[in-house]
C-alpha cells in the first residue's frame, strides 16, 4: 500500500483533488493466515483477517475468518465457463447469517512472465450475473497482472434482508479469499462497473474490504446516499443541489437526472427481502434507506491511504456524475485518498466505447502499482 496522489492518466479530462491519506493504513495483505490444512483431494481452511496460527493444506478450499465468513470451492464446475481463460472455479460464499450464495470466478494468467505482478477482480454491472468480459484484457495480461472476472448466478443482491450494504459482504469475503490465497503476494486491486461499482462501493465502506486491497476503481458509479439514489426527485432540496453539482464539477456532462432509474431501483430492492424500500417506500423507510448509505458505512473512517478513483462516462445521462461526486466528497472530508475523473467519450457501459475502455485500462496500470 502506498500514500500519497495518484499517477496522471492521460485520457482523463478533469479530476479532483484526494487527500495525503489518513493517518490509519488499510493496506494489503495485512490479513493474517492462519486456520486447519486440508490433505490433497480434500477441503483446508485458511483464516482470513484471524489471529490464530495453522498452515493451508495442500488441497484447501476454503477460506474463513472468526466472524463465520467463508468461501468454500464447489464440486461442481462454473455453469459458465469464458472460453479464454485460465481456469473458471465455482464456490460458496457464507456471511453475515445470509443464505449461501454462488460465484464463478474465471481467471486469466498473465502472459509471457513467470509470476503475476499483481491480480484485478473485475465486477460486472447490474447485479453481476454475467462476467465483465473486460474488451482490453489482453493489455493487462500483456503488462504482468492476472485478472480474476467474477460472477453471481442469483445475483449479488439477492437474498438479502437488510440492504445492499448486507449483501456486499459476498464481494468482501471474495476478496480476502483473493488475498489469502491466489494475491497473497503481490498486489490485489478491484474494479467494478455500474451495479459492480456499487458492490464495490459497499463492500469498502460497510464490510471492511479495503484492508486486502492496494487500489479500487468503482465506475459509473456508486452513490453517496441510498434514500436519495432511490427517491432523490422527491426529496424537498436534492433535486436544486443535484443540478448545481453538476454544472459545478461537469458542465458538459450529459446527465438529465437525480436518482436512479426503475432498474437499478427494483435490483436493491431485491436485498431488502419482498419489501421494496427502495422503489415504493413505505413511511419511515428513507430514514432507513439513509443509514444504509455508503457515506455512512462504518468502514470510511478505515479507509485510510487505499487509493480509491471514481471514473464517469461524460455521455452517461444517469444521475452518476452528482451522487458520485457527492460520495467522492463525503469521503474526502473523512480523509480517505479519493480522486473522480470525468471521461470524455464514455457512456455508462463505460467499457464498451474506446474511451472509457482506455480510461479503465490506464487507470489499472497507472495505479495498480506497489
Amino acid at each position: 500500500m502506498r500514500a500519497g496522489l495518484f499517477a496522471v492518466v492521460p485520457t482523463i479530462l478533469m479530476i479532483m483533488g484526494c487527500s495525503d491519506g489518513a493517518s490509519s493504513s488499510a493496506g494489503g495483505g495485512g490479513s493474517s493466515t492462519g486456520g486447519t490444512g486440508g490433505t490433497a483431494g480434500q477441503s483446508g481452511t485458511t483464516g482470513v483477517g484471524g489471529n490464530s496460527g495453522g498452515s493451508t493444506g495442500s488441497g484447501g478450499t476454503t477460506t474463513t475468518n472468526p466472524t463465520g465468513e467463508s468461501v468454500t470451492l464447489r464440486a461442481e464446475p462454473c455453469s459458465k465457463i469464458p472460453p479464454q481463460s485460465s481456469k473458471c472455479e465455482s464456490f460458496e460464499v457464507e456471511c453475515e447469517g445470509l443464505a449461501p450464495a454462488i460465484v464463478d470466478i474465471a481467471t486469466y494468467e498473465p502472459t509471457g512472465v513467470g509470476s503475476a505482478k499483481g491480480t484485478i477482480l473485475f465486477g460486472s454491472g447490474g447485479e453481476g450475473t454475467g462476467f465483465y468480459n473486460f474488451t482490453q484484457m489482453g493489455k493487462l495480461l500483456n503488462a504482468g497482472y492476472r485478472v480474476v472476472d467474477r460472477r453471481w448466478p442469483d445475483g449479488w443482491f439477492t437474498g438479502g434482508t437488510d440492504g445492499p450494504q448486507q449483501t456486499a459482504c459476498r464481494l468482501a469475503a471474495v476478496i480476502r479469499h483473493l488475498r489469502a490465497t491466489v494475491a497473497s503476494e503481490g498486489l490485489l486491486c478491484a474494479t467494478g462497473n455500474s451495479g459492480g461499482s456499487a458492490e464495490l462501493g459497499y463492500a469498502l465502506t460497510w464490510q471492511g474490504a479495503g484492508a486486502s486491497l492496494d487500489f479500487a476503481m468503482p465506475t459509473s458509479g456508486p452513490f453517496h446516499r441510498l434514500d436519495l439514489a432511490c427517491q432523490g426527485a422527491a426529496d424537498a432540496t436534492w433535486p436544486t443541489e443535484c443540478l448545481d453539482i453538476v454544472a459545478s464539477v461537469c458542465p458538459d456532462c450529459a446527465t438529465n437526472q437525480c436518482q436512479l432509474n426503475n432498474g437499478p431501483r427494483s435490483l436493491i430492492d431485491k436485498s431488502f427481502g419482498p419489501t421494496p424500500k427502495c422503489s415504493a417506500p413505505a413511511d419511515g423507510d428513507l430514514e432507513f434507506l439513509k443509514a444504509r448509505s455508503p457515506e455512512l458505512g462504518p468502514d470510511v473512517p478505515g479507509l485510510g491511504d487505499l487509493p480509491i478513483r471514481f471514473m464517469i462516462g461524460k455521455l452517461d445521462m444517469g444521475a452518476y456524475a452528482p451522487l458520485t461526486s457527492e460520495l467522492h466528497d463525503a469521503l474526502l472530508t473523512a480523509g480517505a485518498n479519493v480522486e473522480i475523473a470525468f471521461i470524455d467519450g464514455a457512456e455508462h457501459e463505460m467499457e464498451k466505447t474506446t474511451p472509457g475502455a482506455n480510461a479503465i485500462t490506464e487507470g489499472l496500470l497507472a495505479n495498480c502499482v506497489p
